[in-house]
């Protein structure tokens, strides 16, 4: 499938109100999308919220989902869907770094650590099946 660049519209940070304006310029696109996806819960919330503001049903005219399953993202009607991370198993890996850096007195700029997490889609009500 081809990538439409169109759909890909940068938010200035992580926040509700940075979701705003994005979730508008995405929704009243001539062609709209079938889905958006937020760089965070925060980001799909906003979308959520703008697009029942323009009158769009979720998930019937565009599924949102988020990332980060935020314990309150269940809470919205409809329940957001959302992609899960590990991020207590993030800081604590994190926090062993730093610790065993500062411990060994490295130079953090000499070399990079790669790491991958587990995720986990969890689904709710702010998507449907295709």
């Amino acid at each position: 499938m081809p990538i439409n660049e169109d759909y890909i519209i940068h938010a200035s940070g992580f926040s509700h109100q940075d979701g705003m304006e994005p979730a508008k310029l995405l929704l009243q696109l001539k062609n709209t999308p079938d889905a958006i996806f937020g760089v965070n819960d925060r980001i799909a919330i906003a979308a959520m919220f703008t697009a029942k503001k323009l009158n769009l049903r979720i998930p019937e005219d565009v599924s949102i989902i988020g990332f980060d399953d935020e314990p309150q993202s269940s809470y919205f009607t409809p329940a957001l869907t959302s992609v899960r991370q590990p991020s207590y198993g993030i800081g604590m890996l994190s926090a062993r770094i730093l610790l065993k850096h500062i411990k060994e007195n490295e130079n953090p700029t000499t070399g990079f650590r790669y790491e991958v997490f587990k995720t986990e889609l969890i689904i709710r009500s702010s998507s449907r099946e295709i």
